[in-house]
């Protein structure tokens, strides 16, 4: 009898064979594959406590760092599948990270569709990165931490779903639904919102600036892509224009979450919210920003 554990690990496999080539297993639950799109994309997964982590170091040819990580948050949002964009402290590397929980109550899902999702997810964001340098992508696809304006939305009921997670939620209209999270003493919201293509968005805003310092925006990108590489499932986002900056945290499904996912992820967004919320906010304070960066070595602002 084939093992639960061995048997995860054999779909895990196949699920990086069928999406990766050049699927190495370095040992039991460590493997090294290589995703193609263009150039080739080597990328590190592990199994470690019911998570497969996905970890993939870029390098980026960019004079800009600052310029660089702004990017990033923006692009994050738009990245299929649990894929996001995170940095590490003293590596100048970026890194393309996936925390993808296995939990056997919440595999309403087989893991490959999660992994191919995920996967194609880790291409997007290699090629975007290796756009770096040529033509002026970042301005593209920008996406919203919480969508403030009018859109039709799909009438969804999050409701019998969220009473199985037990989170207590207040509905705001068809297809919103806002969850208050579990920060300890700062208050922070989720909002989940069913998109006009069947996806499901459970974001949460930290921050909402009008005509913020330059120095401000790169010191609450570095914060938010650090957080990033700390905090399992979620990615941080951004939403900008020339006189403000909206910044927070998200998840995105494909198709709407069962309540074990959809936990998961409340979850998720209350660890991230708590950890950097207060730092998020006094960013804003242009003095503070620039010693931030220089703190972290990064001192073009300074």
């Amino acid at each position: 009898m084939i093992s639960p554990g061995k048997e995860r690990s054999q779909e895990i496999e196949s699920g990086l064979e069928k999406f990766g080539t050049k699927v190495k297993r370095e040992s039991e639950g460590r493997w090294n594959f290589n995703l193609c799109n263009g150039k080739s994309l080597h990328v590190h997964a592990r199994l470690e406590n019911e998570w497969l982590l996905l970890d993939a170091p870029v390098q980026v040819h960019s004079n800009d760092g600052q310029e660089r990580n702004r990017r990033m948050l923006l692009w994050n949002g738009d990245l299929a599948g649990l894929s996001k964009y995170a940095m590490l402290p003293a590596d100048p590397d970026v890194r393309i990270r996936a925390e993808i929980p296995l939990a056997q109550e919440i595999q309403e899902t087989s893991i490959g569709n999660i992994l191919g999702e995920t996967c194609e997810g880790f291409r997007q964001a290699a090629d975007r990165i290796a756009a770096i340098g040529g033509s002026n992508r970042s301005e593209q696809n920008p996406v919203a931490v919480v969508s403030a304006g009018t859109e039709s939305l799909p009438a969804f009921d999050f409701g019998p779903v969220l009473n199985e997670t037990g989170w207590a939620y207040t509905p705001r209209s068809p297809g919103r639904t806002s969850v208050d999270l579990e920060c300890g003493r700062e208050f922070f919201q989720a909002l989940l919102e069913a998109r006009p293509d069947g996806s499901i968005r459970a974001s949460a805003e930290l921050v909402r600036w009008q005509d913020p310092a330059k120095e401000s925006c790169d010191a609450l990108a570095l914060l938010l892509l650090s957080a990033s590489a700390i905090v399992r499932m979620v990615r941080p986002v951004a939403d900008t224009a020339p006189d403000h900056i909206a910044a927070g945290f998200e998840v995105q499904f494909a198709a709407p979450p069962g309540a074990a996912w959809l936990d998961r992820t409340l979850a998720a967004l209350s660890v991230a919210c708590g950890l950097c919320g207060r730092e998020a906010a006094i960013l804003n304070d242009r003095a503070i920003a620039r010693r931030y960066l220089t703190l972290q070595g990064h001192n073009e602002a300074a």
